[in-house]
C-alpha cells in the first residue's frame, strides 16, 4: 500500500505541473497580507509604525509576513491547526480578517535568560525579527528584519508550539547557506546556481506547498506585461510581470534595509512564492525567462508578482525555505492535486 500511495501521489503531482499552459499555481487561494501597520489607517485597528525606543516592533516584518501566508495556506486549503489563535492585543481589537489567523498578535521580550511564554505568540517572536525575540537566538548583535538562518528556525519552533501534535520539516537552501532539513529529508544543502534554485521551487509547488523566498532587494521595474487571471484558484488573479532594478531604498514605507551580506545571514526581503511560469512555457511573453510568481506583502504591486529567476538575476537571489509537515498528510495533498487537475480540465 505505501508503494501505490507513493506512485498515486507521484503521479498526481506531476499533472498538477504540467496540465494547462501559463503560470502553476498552488491549489486554493494563499493570503496575501502586507506588513502588519500598513493596516493602520487613521483611527483604525493595527500596529503603529516607528514606536520608541528602537528598534521599531513593526519594522520590516517581510519575513514574519510571508510567514504569516505559508501559515495561513496550511490552515485555510489543507486544514492544519498551525495558526496561534492569540488576538493582536489593544483598542479597538484587530479583527481576525486582518493579518491572518492572529499571526501577528503584539511583540514580547523575555528577560534575559526568559523561558518561551506560556502562550505561543506572534510568528516574528520566533524568527527574532528586529530583535523582539532573544529567545531562540541570543547571540543575535541589535538588528533591523529578521537574519536568514532564523526563518527557518522559526517556522519550526512556531509549528512545534502551535501544532505539538504534528511533526514539521523546515530548511533554508540558499546560495551561501543552508541549514535544517530539504523537504525530502536529506540535509538542507547551498544550490550552486539558478536552475537548481529555480527547480527546488517548482517542486514545492507542484507539490502543492508555498516557500519562503529570499532576495538582496526588492527594487522592482514592470515589464508592462500580465499574465494569468481568469481561472480559478490564485490563477483568477493575474500576475505582473516585473524586472529587477539597482539596489537602493525601500520605496514602499516599511523601513527593511536591503543590505544582504555575503555571509548569506541578513536578508534584503522575504516574499510567499505561490506559484511559477516555465521558461518554455507558451504564454510565456518572455521566452527563455523562468518566473516566480510570489505575494510581496508590499504596497504598490498587484496581488500576484512574477519576477525573474535566471542566471542573469541569481546574484539577486538568496535563499528558499520549506515547511513540509508529516508524511501522513500526503494522502491530502494527493487529494487536492486531484481536484486542481480537475478544475483545470473544466
Amino acid at each position: 500500500m505505501k508503494t501505490h500511495h507513493a506512485l498515486l501521489l507521484a503521479c498526481v503531482l506531476m499533472l498538477a505541473g504540467t496540465v494547462g499552459a501559463g503560470p502553476i499555481y498552488v491549489p486554493g487561494l494563499v493570503p496575501d497580507w502586507n506588513q502588519p501597520y500598513r493596516y493602520n489607517a487613521p483611527g483604525g485597528p493595527g500596529p503603529d509604525p516607528n514606536v520608541p525606543p528602537p528598534p521599531d516592533p513593526w519594522d520590516a516584518w517581510c519575513a514574519p509576513a510571508s510567514a504569516a501566508n505559508l501559515v495561513g495556506h496550511w490552515q485555510d486549503v489543507y486544514g492544519r491547526p498551525v495558526a496561534d489563535g492569540v488576538a493582536f492585543p489593544g483598542s479597538p481589537a484587530w479583527p481576525a480578517t486582518n493579518w491572518h489567523d492572529y499571526e501577528a498578535d503584539g511583540f514580547a521580550r523575555p528577560p534575559a535568560g526568559g523561558a518561551v511564554p506560556a502562550q505561543p505568540t506572534d510568528i516574528g517572536y520566533y524568527m527574532d525579527t528586529n530583535n523582539m525575540g532573544m529567545f531562540i537566538a541570543p547571540g543575535n548583535p541589535a538588528h533591523t528584519g529578521t537574519y536568514l538562518k532564523d526563518i527557518d528556525t522559526g517556522l519550526l519552533t512556531h509549528f512545534s508550539l502551535v501544532h505539538p501534535a504534528g511533526n514539521w520539516t523546515t530548511g533554508t537552501q540558499g546560495r551561501g547557506f543552508a541549514a535544517g532539513l530539504a523537504s525530502n529529508g536529506a540535509p538542507a544543502a547551498m544550490h550552486a546556481n539558478a536552475a537548481a534554485a529555480s527547480a527546488e521551487i517548482v517542486g514545492e509547488i507542484n507539490a502543492g506547498r508555498t516557500m519562503i523566498v529570499c532576495w538582496t532587494h526588492w527594487r522592482l521595474v514592470p515589464t508592462g506585461q500580465q499574465v494569468g487571471g481568469g481561472g480559478q484558484g490564485e490563477n483568477q488573479f493575474a500576475a505582473g510581470l516585473y524586472e529587477f532594478g539597482q539596489t537602493g531604498t525601500d520605496p514602499w514605507g516599511n523601513d527593511e534595509e536591503w543590505n544582504y551580506r555575503e555571509d548569506g545571514l541578513n536578508l534584503g526581503h522575504a516574499v510567499t512564492v505561490v506559484g511559477y511560469m516555465t521558461a518554455n512555457d507558451p504564454l510565456n511573453p518572455f521566452p527563455g525567462t523562468n518566473w516566480v510568481i510570489v505575494h510581496d506583502n508590499c504596497l504598490g504591486t498587484p496581488r500576484n508578482v512574477g519576477v525573474p529567476l535566471t542566471a542573469a538575476t541569481f546574484n539577486i537571489w538568496v535563499a528558499n525555505t520549506n515547511a513540509v509537515p508529516e508524511p501522513s498528510s500526503v494522502v491530502a495533498l494527493a487529494l487536492a492535486g486531484l481536484v486542481v487537475i480537475a478544475s483545470r480540465r473544466r
